[in-house]
């Protein structure tokens, strides 16, 4: 041993077993990790006797479902963090709470409203233990640990369990962004589009959110005719939240001048950068409109391209699907409709972005207006390309339907700024 720290030199030996031991540790304890966090993590016990453990967590598009099958994982399109909880049978046998987090930093300082989570039973009827998949598209990344409360919904309103804190997997240096001051005002093709608020409702949870009002013009004359279709929100650490007019999340006042919805970025940013697009909503002319007459008002199968189409523009609209099996979750609807949308024929150049179809009126062959309603996010008016799906309500006797669609052209504007923190909001959206 002598002749050997001699040799090295007693630094070097230190060292050198200490690295055989980190990866001894490893080694012994990789059963226990997934992505790089601790599996069997910290547990909760909650009120009604069962307990809520965190099984595995995930950073990422890609994430695997820790007693699936195996190759079963869930994806997402933006970087996120997701977690699966356990959560033990009852031991009165009765139906276990919804079970609901957030996500705060070390400030102690909420951050986001609850994860949308998907239960999934390890008993046939859901009355025992449960595994719960709780993603965070945005969540304090440059925190170095995290804190996760743990929410039950009582008849008083949202009541906090317990929590547990994870270290951030996602910390690293970031930018830092400048925020600009509202109001902020953009032109596309002679329009003029201008952010002039954005707030944040940090009251009691459920009921944080973010509230975004808009000024639409042509040529300086208020445009009407045009309204916010969808809004992305980012921050410099790569949080991003993608919402949709026809989400059921968001709400947008009648005019189309104001956009909440009940999801937000963290405060403690700097600034936010907002993509916005707005719509070409009313007004439309007769190139700008295209039918569809005749469709069998229910069609179970698919049917070939080209049997019930119109050209639009620069697409072809084929009606691919009408049932009334359940797909979205649409109110008040009790069928849906399918289109597909595709270059149309002889056509050198693809569908410009700012192309956007709308189902603008249906009525049967009796002449009768026909209810229809976006789905609850991500169809619809929202991709050149694709698919799109829109529910409907239709009557009972009804045979045919008569379909009229709109070319809705799509502007972007972009924003950088940091929103304002209020108790609530004056100017809610009309209805």
């Amino acid at each position: 041993m002598k002749t050997l720290l001699s040799k090295f030199g007693l630094r070097k030996f230190k060292l050198a077993f200490a690295l055989a031991v980190l990866l001894f540790v490893a080694v012994c304890g990789i059963k226990h990790m997934e992505n790089g966090i601790l599996l069997n993590g910290p547990s909760v016990n909650l009120p009604n006797g069962t307990t809520l453990t965190l099984k595995s967590v995930s950073l990422g598009n890609k994430h695997p479902e820790p007693f699936g099958k195996a190759g079963a994982f869930y994806y997402t399109p933006n970087s996120t963090l997701a977690l699966w909880t356990y959560q033990t049978a009852r031991p009165d046998g009765k139906w276990p709470e919804d079970v609901y987090l957030t996500v705060a930093d070390e400030s102690g300082v909420v951050h986001l409203p609850p994860g949308i989570g998907n239960y999934s039973c390890l008993t046939t009827n859901c009355m025992g233990e449960r595994m719960e998949y709780n993603p965070f598209a945005a969540f304090p990344r440059r925190a170095k640990t995290l804190t996760f409360y743990v929410h039950t919904v009582t008849n008083s309103g949202w009541m906090i369990v317990g929590s547990f804190k994870i270290p951030n997997p996602a910390r690293r240096s970031f930018p830092v962004w400048q925020s600009e001051p509202l109001p902020a005002t953009r032109t596309n093709g002679g329009m003029e589009f201008s952010l002039t608020a954005l707030k944040v409702r940090t009251n009691t949870l459920p009921d944080a959110a973010t509230e975004a009002m808009f000024n639409i013009a042509s040529n300086g004359v208020p445009a009407t005719d045009w309204q916010v279709e969808s809004l992305q929100l980012s921050d410099a650490t790569d949080n991003q939240l993608d919402l949709w007019s026809g989400d059921s999340l968001c709400a947008v006042a009648s005019n189309g001048l104001f956009f909440a919805t009940n999801r937000w970025l963290g405060l403690d940013e700097p600034a936010w950068k907002l993509h916005v697009e707005f719509s070409h909503k009313t007004g439309y002319g007769a190139d700008e409109l295209a039918s569809i007459t005749n469709v069998p008002a229910i069609l179970d199968a698919y049917i070939p391209d080209g049997s019930l189409s119109a050209t639009l523009k620069k697409a072809t609209i084929n009606v691919r699907k009408v049932t009334n099996e359940f797909k979205y979750d649409w109110v008040d609807s009790n069928a849906y409709l399918e289109v597909s949308v595709s270059s149309a024929p002889g056509l050198d150049t693809a569908i410009p972005d700012h192309f956007r179809i709308g189902l603008v009126r249906v009525t049967n062959e009796h002449g009768q207006e026909i209810e229809t309603s976006k789905p609850v996010r991500g169809y619809g008016n929202y991709f050149g390309y694709g698919l799109h799906s829109y529910g409907l309500k239709i009557p009972k006797d009804t045979k045919s339907l008569n379909l009229t669609f709109a070319y809705q052209e799509s502007r972007f504007a972009d924003f950088t700024t940091k929103p304002e923190a209020v108790s609530s909001i004056q100017n809610q959206p009309s209805n």
